[in-house]
């Protein structure tokens, strides 16, 4: 059982940093796909395999109906397989204990639809057009008891559009379930679909997110990179705390990392002159960054409450950064990440401190 946990974690692990690198690589226009003729149905039962376990440890019973139909598509295998493991993994996530999930597979003339249905907690109206972007999360508490979709369905909506297909998410409102249908097109020349695959416009995936394209020394403070910089970084999702960390260790900053607002009071009370930058999540369970940031600046300055800090946040607008102020903050950061924002943010905050 320990070796079968270690083994969980150390692939839990491996999808986060492949997540990580795909999202940078379609950022930049840089995803490729090896297009080949596939047929669906081996694919499908792949992911299902491989989901299985996860399933069981919640007794929830994965029901597939597949179109036996010998047709093929032209497609990357191993990016659709991931794309039906994201679906059916956020599935799993959302749906309580002796819940169900259905996967269907039909066929038009000119198309394949693949479906994942659940009977878990569905989406509010509120969240569902925002279902596919980055970081967005559907709790709106900043105290969020449950960890957000992540990085998964925006990957998952540009990859099948890089396939030339779509992909939309429904339901009836929270507590209804949801459904993911894909529909990618059916074609019987593989050659000319690889041209029009490979030739699809990826400049609108070039933003937000890029980790070369921005030259450190753009952002400086008195002259210098930010290199020296020691940041304090406090974000209670792996994935957003890796890329956040990712982003400004390509720059130069020092980055300790803290999971919570507890810990990262523990780490500041050890380390109170060890850091120039506090960067907090407004939203995290328990003690949101509000929260963090009063109790911070109830600190004296030689126990590090005069620290600069900015808010990481998806709540953007005029009345959450007067609220980010009134807590103690500078600054805010709006997710999704736009990397010359947080760099500057950060250069700022240390060259006010200096000044």
């Amino acid at each position: 059982q320990a070796l079968a946990a270690i083994e969980r974690s150390a692939k839990a692990q491996n999808m986060l940093i492949g997540d990580l690198l795909d999202i940078s690589r379609i950022s930049a226009g840089r995803l490729d796909l090896d297009i080949q003729t596939v047929k669906l149905i081996p694919l499908i039962s792949a992911a299902i395999e491989t989901i299985n376990l996860d399933a069981e440890r919640k007794n929830i019973q994965i029901h597939s109906r597949l179109d036996q139909a010998e047709k093929v598509l032209p497609a990357d295998p191993d990016r659709l397989q991931q794309v039906i493991w994201n679906l059916l993994s956020n599935a799993i996530k959302f749906t309580p204990s002796e819940g169900r999930i259905d996967v269907s597979l039909n066929y038009t003339d000119t198309q394949a639809e693949i479906q994942v249905m659940d009977n878990g907690i569905g989406i509010s109206a509120e969240f569902l057009p925002y279902i596919f972007e980055r970081f967005r999360q559907q709790d709106s508490s900043t105290r969020k008891s449950n960890q957000g979709l992540g990085l998964g369905l925006a990957i998952v909506r540009h990859l099948i559009e890089l396939h030339g297909g779509t992909i939309t998410a429904t339901s009836s409102g929270e507590g209804q379930g949801s459904t993911f249908t894909i529909r990618l097109p059916l074609s019987n020349n593989l050659e000319e679909s690889v041209n029009n695959i490979s030739g699809a416009d990826q400049s609108k995936y070039q933003e937000e997110i890029d980790l070369k394209n921005i030259d450190p020394e753009d952002i400086t403070v008195n002259n210098q990179s930010l290199a020296g910089v020691r940041v304090l970084l406090v974000d209670d999702q792996v994935d957003v705390r890796l890329l956040f960390q990712i982003l400004l260790e390509d720059s130069g900053a020092e980055v300790t990392v803290a999971e919570s607002a507890r810990e990262a009071l523990s780490i500041l009370r050890e380390n109170p002159t060890d850091f120039d930058v506090i960067l907090s999540d407004i939203g995290m369970p328990n003690e949101d960054g509000y929260m963090l940031m009063r109790q911070i600046r109830a600190l004296s300055p030689e126990e590090g409450g005069q620290i600069p800090a900015a808010a990481l946040t998806g709540y953007s607008g005029e009345a959450e950064f007067a609220k980010a102020l009134a807590a103690g903050f500078q600054k805010q950061v709006n997710k999704p990440i736009n990397q010359a924002q947080l760099l500057s943010v950060v250069a700022d905050l240390v060259r006010g401190n200096r000044e």
